[in-house]
């Protein structure tokens, strides 16, 4: 019996959300490493006896386009599953539909955190839904389909029957021993030939219950770390590779709990002692990490240049209303000791949250400007399957459903204390003033006698490209456009602008 040709893809984020449109400008979405999930899919499914298997992703060749290569290989697939956020739902929607109106033999099974919330919907054009972690589910999926045309019985499934949504049993998180035994990617050479950065993951889960972040639901409230041999194991083979950067994707590398911290260093410490330190690592952390003194050292040996942190805001309320347990002090604090330590901050903002005034946005990039290192700016965006999302609906405050504009440097909701137009250009003012602010001679000049690496990196790397990405998203058809619908809106009528 012949095993199955299965094609897995996810779909760049695109102008319109269309396919084989220009990718979308911006800083974050045009430095992605690649999507770790599919590849490790596809690592599973090959330790799983399944041959026949190949990863599309289009956004990697950096252009977004839908090769006729992929495209031949897609229709003549006997399975296709499709990963998708919530900015890519209609590019992969529209890639479904014409799959199946190319080929009706073909088996679609949707997956990834938007359509594990919107079930009904992806039903319309897909045959199963893979709800939150796919790594059991997928492989059973594949073969109960194989052999017996069916999803009947699968755990963390949903599909239709006789035009009835069916919803299997809900299938547990991975333990934290099913975690460390999962393969390490695997990336064929066309994609290894692409890649600039490596993605490791070392956990899964989250603690904190941030109302705007389905994190907490997706992958469970409780942090789930693989084991350091594992991890360690998955480094050696990456070490291998010409890639010099890693990335770390767990959505906080150094928990705040005693005995993942000692995890954290022990990985660290490990990587030391086993000269696991020929790339350059960054991560995602909480403000927390910064006041563990051992952790920054151990990550600055490794050779951590940077971290990403979710400061969200510098006003009290904000910080309060949005659950993020911390406070305004304790970031400036933790941003201090990041970067006495040598380590890059890349703060991560939101904008326009209840709280938000005129005086407290100045008073954040006033700080920002002088303290940290790269910024990334977000509007407020009510993703399927958080709090945040439930309350604007119920609140009317949602202005549109075009999943396309939800990449946060768009303003899709009405703010309480700004216009919507108002909102959006402080965001694009405040972007232009940052990076213009940090290239300045004299900024990097002063840079340059604290920390001549970090300014160089800055002042000829990263801030020149942010302000060529900021022209291109200025320059953006579908910027323009939405721009100039704000400005048209006319408050404080309720206005609900549907998906087209």
């Amino acid at each position: 019996m012949r095993t199955p040709k299965i094609t897995l893809v996810e779909l760049p984020p695109t102008e319109y959300g269309r396919l084989d449109d220009k990718l979308i400008s911006t800083l974050f979405i045009k430095y992605l490493s690649f999507a770790r999930g599919l590849h490790l899919l596809d690592a599973g499914l090959r330790q799983a006896g399944y041959t026949d298997v190949k990863v599309v992703s289009p956004g990697n060749a950096h252009s977004g386009m839908l090769h006729e290569k992929y495209w031949e290989r897609l229709v003549s697939s006997d399975i296709v599953a499709l990963s998708t956020i919530t900015l890519t739902a209609r590019q992969t929607e529209d890639l479904g539909v014409m799959l199946k109106k190319e080929n009706p033999e073909i088996t679609l099974i949707a997956g990834g955190p938007h359509v594990t919330y919107m079930i009904e919907d992806t039903l319309r054009w897909a045959d199963v839904v893979v709800k939150r972690e796919g790594d059991k589910t997928f492989p059973e999926l594949i073969d109960k389909l194989w052999k017996n045309g069916s999803p009947e019985g699968v755990r963390g499934t949903s599909y239709k029957k006789h035009g009835m949504v069916i919803h299997g049993p809900e299938r547990p998180a991975l333990t934290i021993k099913e975690l460390s035994m999962l393969p390490t990617p695997y990336y064929d050479k066309e994609t290894l030939d692409r890649m600039e950065v490596i993605p490791v993951n070392t956990g899964r889960g989250c603690p904190f219950p941030c109302d705007f972040c389905s994190v907490n639901d997706y992958y469970g409230k409780v942090t789930r770390r693989r084991s350091n041999d594992s991890t360690i194991e998955e480094l050696k083979q990456v070490n291998s590779l010409p890639q010099k950067f890693i990335f770390f994707t767990d959505d906080n590398f150094a928990p705040d709990l005693k005995e993942k911290h000692a995890q954290t260093k022990d990985l660290l410490r490990r990587m030391i002692r086993e000269g696991l330190t020929d790339k350059k690592l960054s991560a995602q952390v909480r403000v927390e990490a910064a006041f563990d003194d051992e952790l920054l050292r151990l990550f600055k040996k490794a050779d951590g240049v940077g971290v990403y942190v979710g400061l969200e805001s510098m006003d009290k309320d904000s910080l309060k209303e949005m659950k993020k347990g911390s406070t305004p002090e304790k970031n400036m604090e933790a941003v201090r000791r990041f970067r006495k330590a040598g380590i890059w901050v890349h703060g991560m903002f939101i904008f326009g949250l209840d709280w938000d005034t005129k005086e407290s946005l100045n008073t954040t990039m006033d700080w920002a400007k002088h303290n940290i290192d790269s910024m990334q700016i977000f509007a407020p965006i009510p993703l399927p399957g958080t709090p945040f999302a439930k309350r604007m609906r119920n609140e009317g405050r949602i202005l549109t459903e075009r999943y396309n504009l939800y990449d946060a440097q768009h303003v899709i909701l009405k703010p309480k204390n700004f216009t919507p137009y108002d909102l959006q250009i402080r965001i694009l003012d405040r972007y232009e003033e940052f990076y213009s602010h940090k290239s300045r001679w004299g900024t990097k000049l002063l840079d340059f006698f604290k920390s001549p690496t970090k300014a160089l990196i800055g002042g000829f790397g990263v801030y020149p490209y942010a302000l060529k990405t900021l022209e291109g998203l200025l320059r953006s058809p579908q910027t323009i456009e939405h721009i100039e619908y704000l400005k048209s809106l006319n408050w404080p009528k309720a206005h609900i602008f549907h998906a087209i």
